[in-house]
């Protein structure tokens, strides 16, 4: 089966104040990091992003969202159209501890599958069928535009913390407070892994 990835960075990022993909990580930008992590990993990345978005050159296939007032269901239905693999692994731009190991056991189920931590399903953590797109698009004509409804329609695994690595790969951030505090999180880990 031939695995892919598809990455959001078309939302407005309103509460954050400047767009979260051209945040700087580690001597480069959000969408790059996440791209370079996703490459390790997959065969194919589209990159589902707003036709005002400058982005840098990636190695991926970039598609413009022709609704972006669709939200996440529109952005991940333009990522399944557009990819050439049979199942894909959907992750929000704003994924910065985003780690090679989780991605490859989402996509091992080799169905549909979102992490549930704290009791909470992560849609934008999670692995789609690429024949989802069809479904997708049956649900924004009736206006259903939660990512869980296309979830449920597959009858999705639910997969618990405990059963993949890396778990922290879920946590995004969505304000200047949180972007901080990722990247102090970020510069103690690798002080850390440098005194190992």
């Amino acid at each position: 089966m031939k695995h892919g990835a598809i990455i959001l960075c078309g939302g407005l990022s309103s509460r954050m104040g400047r767009p979260k993909a051209l945040l700087p990580w580690r001597g480069r930008t959000m969408i790059e990091h996440v791209t370079g992590v996703l490459r390790t990993v997959v065969d194919d990345i589209v990159v589902v992003t707003s036709t005002d978005l400058p982005l840098p050159p990636l190695e991926a296939k970039v598609v413009r969202d022709r609704e972006p007032k669709l939200g996440p269901l529109g952005a991940i239905r333009e990522g399944l159209e557009a990819t050439g693999a049979e199942l894909c692994f959907a992750t929000g731009t704003d994924a910065p501890f985003i780690s090679p190991a989780f991605v490859k056991a989402m996509l091992a189920f080799g169905t549909a599958a979102a992490p549930e931590v704290d009791a909470f399903i992560q849609p934008l953590a999670a692995a789609y069928p690429a024949s989802l797109a069809a479904v997708a698009n049956e649900l924004i004509a009736n206006k259903r535009m939660s990512l869980h409804f296309l979830l449920e329609t597959v009858n999705f695994r639910r997969v618990l913390a405990a059963e993949v690595p890396d778990i922290e790969s879920i946590r995004g951030f969505n304000t200047p407070e949180e972007y901080e505090q990722a990247v102090r999180k970020d510069a103690a880990d690798l002080a850390k892994k440098r005194r190992e």
